[in-house]
């Protein structure tokens, strides 16, 4: 009987250890899904800022394809202006010329 109150005591004893115990698994646990927690959303940040960063670079490029293609459009621009007035010119010539040439013919 001494033996198995001596058995209960210490268990009754060591109760307050096992709580402490229980607590500080507890608390490691709890530490241990807030760290995987966190670093799974500082993988998913690192993944997303990677995925803007390459979005951003291939928005430049296009901006800058953009830019060359305007630069050149209104370089064509220019020159197809400059073809209208060589040719507005040409046609300004050709119709006086006819006229002269109409004149005379009627002075005849």
């Amino acid at each position: 009987m001494k033996q198995k109150a001596a058995i209960l005591l210490c268990c009754l004893a060591s109760l307050p250890v096992w709580a402490q115990t229980a607590n500080v698994d507890a608390l490691l646990l709890s530490a241990q899904m807030a760290y995987q927690d966190a670093d799974s959303k500082q993988d998913q940040a690192r993944r997303r800022l990677l995925q803007v960063e390459e979005e951003l670079k291939q928005a430049q490029k296009r901006l800058l394809d953009a830019q060359q293609l305007q630069q050149q459009a209104e370089m064509a621009q220019q020159q197809a202006l400059a073809d209208k007035a060589a040719a507005d010119a040409l046609m300004q010539q050709a119709t006086q010329r006819l006229r002269d040439a109409w004149q005379q013919k009627e002075g005849q």
